[in-house]
């Protein structure tokens, strides 16, 4: 699909594939769904479609239930969705108004590869700075509203970056193993 088409996605195609991936018909249909969200949403637009579609939740209960054991290459494909559809103000908001939204991304970020790792602090980072473009495309930085906000839900505003620091000391403890086995089979 040429990118022209890409941008001007309508909401009832979006609305479609966040339905396909949310009701889960098949697991190749919902690979589809996760690479048409994957190329939809780039663009600032279509993620605030994918957003008001209930895209967050749909990717957050596909997380939960794949738990990252299932099919790595779905989970890494919501991944990427989830941090595409970060940056913008309502897809972090909605990321943060589900109530395992954090713990789901922070629990694949351990589980994933270095990429889907990589996604998965970046749509955390988008959570802990505020960052995005909002409908009116005004930037939204850090400060206030996104600390009154994580408050107001029962967590620390110091607690968000929290998940970054365990997903790289998870990861520097893979590699220490996986660097102490090669010495030993040698």
């Amino acid at each position: 699909m040429p990118p022209v088409r890409l941008t001007s996605a309508s909401a009832a195609l979006v609305d479609g594939v966040v339905g396909v991936v949310a009701d889960r018909p098949s697991a190749k249909a919902v690979k589809v769904g996760l690479h048409v969200l994957c190329r939809l949403c780039p663009w600032s637009r279509n993620r605030v479609k994918a957003v008001d579609a209930g895209a967050v939740s749909a990717l957050v209960l596909l997380l939960l239930d794949e738990g990252c054991g299932g099919d790595r290459h779905a989970c890494e494909l919501a991944i990427v969705a989830i941090d595409h559809i970060g940056g913008c103000t309502e897809g972090h908001l909605a990321l943060m108004a589900h109530p395992t939204g954090l713990a789901a991304v922070a629990c694949a970020a351990t589980r994933l590869s270095a990429a889907g790792t990589e996604s998965a602090v970046r749509a955390l980072h988008a959570v802990a700075t505020g960052r995005g473009r909002g409908r009116g495309g005004a930037r939204a930085g850090p400060g206030a509203a996104v600390a009154g906000r994580t408050r107001r839900r029962g967590r620390p505003s110091a607690g968000i970056p929290m998940p970054c620091e365990c997903v790289s000391r998870e990861r520097g403890r893979k590699e220490g193993e996986k660097q102490r086995k090669g010495k030993e089979i040698r």
